[in-house]
C-alpha cells in the first residue's frame, strides 16, 4: 500500500466525519475534527495498516497497542476497509484481521466484527463482508462468514451469523430482516445540521452541589456513610473521577468556555472510556457503576438519582421528520440500566424505571416500568434488584494464600492454554512474546494483584487492578477466584466482580463487553455467581446472579444468563435459554 492510497484514505475519513457532525471544510472545523477521540483512532488504524502492508510489523503493532489503550479500539491490521469509515465513539471495537468494510461505513461504540472458525474450512473464507454504506449500531456483534448488502443497519445488540441483502434493517438475538429501506430512505445520507436548546445557566457552586449529591448517592448505593473521608477515596475511583470530569466539563460548557470542555471531555474518553457529551442535561446523584464503555449523547435530559452500569448507550438522531430542537431522548428521576442497556430515539422514559442488562429501548415507557429485551418490552417485573432465593449453592471453597512459586505456575498455565488456542509451541520466546500482547497482559495484571490481595498486600493490588482498568479496559477485582487456563481473547471491556468462582480453561471471549457478578439482596457470604471448568463465553454475554453454570458450557454472543446451567448447555438468547447439549 503506497502512502498516496493511506493519505487519500484519511482525507476521506476526515471529511465524512467532519460533514456529519454538521460543518463545514474550514481550517478550524477539520482540525476540531482531526483531534476528536474517534477520528484519532481511525488514524492510527489507517497508520498501522499503512506500516503492515510494508512489512513493517512491529511499528504496526505498536501503533496497534497504543489505539487500545488510548481508545479500547482493535482492529486487525490487516482489515480492509474503504473510504470515508467513522467510528461513531472510539470505545470497545474489535475488528479480525481479515475482515473486509466497503465505502462509507460507520462503526458504533462496543460492536465486534469477526469469523467463526468451522472445520475444514480455510480461515479466509470464514471472514464477514460489509459492503458500502453499512451502519453497525451500538453492541452488534457481526460474525462470518456472511456479506452485509450495501445501505444496511444493523440494530443495537445484534448477533448476526449469516449473509443479508442490500438495504436491510437487521435486529434482534440471532438477527432478522426486519424489513428493507424504502427508496429515498437513505440512513448513509447527511445528516442535518446539529442545534441544541439553550441549557440552563450553572454556576460554580451549583456544580459543587451537583458533586456532593453525586457523591451522596453512590454512599447510598455502596451501603457507606456519606463522610469526609468517603468523599475523598470516591474521587479516587474510577467510576466517581468519570462522574466528576463530566461535572467539571458540563461548567465549563455553560460557561461558554468551549475548549476546556472539549478537553475534559476527551480526558474522560481516554482515561476513564466514558463518554458523556459535556451539553447533556443529568440531575443529582448520577453514579456510573463502573468506568467502562458509557456512551450518552450531548442531546439528553437525564432526571436525578441515576445509576448507568456499564457498556450503555443513550443517543439521538438527528433524523429525517423531526426536528433538532426536539430529537433528544428525557429520563425521569431514580433511573437504573444495567450493563449493556441501549437507549436510541425521540422518547421519553419516566421516573423510577430500570433497564434490564441488553435490552434495547426504542419506544417511550411510563413511571416504574422494568423494560428487558431486544426490542424491550415492559416486563412489569422487578428484575436486576429482587432478592433472590437460590437453592443447591456450592460452599464457597477455602481460600489459600498463593506463593510467589504457585503465581508463576498459574501465569504458564494461563499462557501455555493461549499457545494450545493458537497452535503455537509454549517455548520462551512464545512466553516473551505472548507478555506485550494486551489479553495476555492484562490476564498478568489481574494475577498479580490478586497474588497481593489473596496475602494481604492491598494497595499494590489495587494499583494494578486500576492500571488494567485504564489501559486495557479489564476490571477483574482482585479477589476473584479463577483457574488456571484463563484466557481472554481480547482485553476490551471486560467485567468481573469479586464475588465470582471460575473453574479451569475458561476462554473469554471471541470479543469484548463480558459481565460476571451476583445480584443483590442475598446474604453476602451466599451471593456469588460460580462458573465450571471449559467454559466459553461469547462476544457481550452478561452473567448476573447467585447461580452456578456447569462444565463445558458455551454462552453465545449477548446472551443474558440469569439462571443455572448443567454440564454441556449452549446458552443462548436475551434472556438466555439452553439451546442444545454439546459434547463434554
Amino acid at each position: 500500500m503506497s502512502w498516496n492510497k493511506t493519505w487519500k484514505l484519511i482525507k476521506s475519513d476526515v471529511k465524512r466525519k467532519t460533514f456529519s457532525d454538521g460543518k463545514e471544510l474550514k481550517f478550524f472545523s477539520i482540525l476540531t475534527t482531526v483531534l476528536s477521540p474517534p477520528v484519532v483512532a481511525v488514524i492510527l488504524f489507517r497508520l498501522q495498516n499503512y506500516f503492515y502492508h510494508n512489512n513493517l510489523y512491529i511499528i504496526s503493532k505498536l501503533i496497534a497497542q497504543l489505539n487500545i489503550m488510548l481508545f479500547a479500539v482493535e482492529i486487525g491490521s490487516g482489515c480492509k476497509a474503504g473510504e470515508g469509515l467513522i467510528l461513531g465513539h472510539a470505545n470497545g471495537i474489535v475488528i479480525h484481521d481479515q475482515v473486509i468494510i466497503g465505502k462509507n461505513c460507520t462503526l458504533m461504540h462496543q460492536c465486534s466484527i469477526g469469523i467463526k472458525y468451522i472445520n475444514d474450512t480455510p480461515e479466509d473464507e470464514q471472514f464477514a463482508i460489509l459492503e458500502d454504506g453499512v451502519f453497525v449500531a451500538p453492541g452488534a456483534r457481526i460474525i462470518g462468514p456472511g456479506v452485509i448488502g450495501k445501505g444496511s443497519r444493523i440494530g443495537m445488540n445484534s448477533v448476526l451469523t449469516g449473509s443479508f441483502p442490500a438495504r436491510s434493517v437487521i435486529v434482534g438475538v440471532p438477527a432478522r430482516k426486519i424489513r428493507k429501506l424504502e427508496d429515498g430512505e437513505d440512513f448513509t445520507a447527511e445528516p442535518i445540521e446539529r442545534r441544541y436548546n439553550i441549557r440552563p445557566s450553572l454556576s460554580f457552586a451549583a456544580t459543587l452541589r451537583l458533586i456532593k449529591e453525586d457523591l451522596k448517592h453512590r454512599a447510598y448505593i455502596d451501603g457507606k456513610k456519606f463522610t469526609r473521608l468517603y468523599y475523598i477515596k470516591s474521587l479516587l475511583s474510577p467510576p466517581a473521577m468519570a462522574v466528576f470530569i463530566f461535572r467539571w466539563a458540563s461548567y465549563f460548557d455553560r460557561a461558554f468556555f468551549k475548549y476546556p470542555a472539549k478537553i475534559l471531555t476527551t480526558v474522560n474518553i481516554i482515561l476513564l472510556k466514558t463518554d458523556i457529551g459535556s451539553k447533556a442535561e443529568i440531575g443529582g446523584g448520577f453514579v456510573i457503576g463502573h468506568a467502562n464503555g458509557v456512551a450518552i449523547n450531548n442531546q439528553t435530559k437525564i432526571g436525578k438519582k441515576a445509576v448507568f452500569f456499564h457498556h450503555n448507550s443513550v443517543a439521538i438522531g438527528p433524523r429525517a421528520g423531526i426536528s433538532p430542537e426536539n430529537d433528544r431522548v428525557v429520563i425521569g428521576d431514580n433511573f437504573f440500566a444495567g450493563g449493556g442497556a441501549r437507549i436510541l430515539g425521540n422518547i421519553e422514559i419516566g421516573d423510577d424505571c430500570t433497564v434490564a442488562m441488553n435490552a434495547v429501548v426504542n419506544r417511550s415507557a411510563p413511571n416504574g416500568s422494568v423494560l428487558a429485551g431486544i426490542p424491550a418490552k415492559n416486563i412489569k417485573k422487578a428484575v436486576l434488584f429482587e432478592k433472590v432465593h437460590q437453592t443447591e449453592i456450592k460452599p464457597y471453597p477455602a481460600i489459600k494464600k498463593p506463593t510467589f512459586l504457585s503465581l508463576l505456575s498459574t501465569i504458564k498455565k494461563d499462557i501455555d492454554k493461549r499457545a494450545e488456542i493458537e497452535g503455537k509451541k509454549g517455548n520462551l520466546y512464545y512466553y516473551i512474546k505472548v507478555l506485550i500482547n494486551p489479553p495476555a497482559m492484562a490476564v498478568v495484571l489481574f494475577r498479580l494483584a490478586n497474588y497481593f490481595v489473596r496475602n494481604g498486600i492491598y494497595f499494590p493490588g489495587k494499583i494494578l487492578y486500576i492500571i488494567n482498568n485504564i489501559l486495557y479496559t479489564v476490571e477483574i477485582a482482585p479477589g476473584t477466584t479463577i483457574g488456571p487456563g484463563f484466557v481472554l481473547a481480547h482485553a476490551n471491556g471486560i467485567l468481573i466482580h469479586e464475588k465470582t468462582i471460575i473453574g479451569k480453561n475458561c476462554i473469554m471471549t471471541l470479543h469484548n463487553t463480558i459481565t460476571i457478578g451476583p445480584r443483590f439482596g442475598l446474604d453476602p457470604e451466599n451471593d456469588r455467581t460460580v462458573i465450571g471448568d471449559n467454559i466459553f463465553i461469547g462476544a457481550g454475554a452478561k452473567i448476573i446472579g447467585n447461580i452456578t453454570l456447569g462444565n463445558s458450557v458455551v454462552i453465545g454472543e449477548n446472551a443474558v444468563v440469569t439462571k443455572s446451567a448443567p454440564d454441556g448447555a449452549v446458552l443462548v438468547g436475551v434472556p438466555a435459554i439452553n439451546k442444545k447439549r454439546v459434547a463434554k
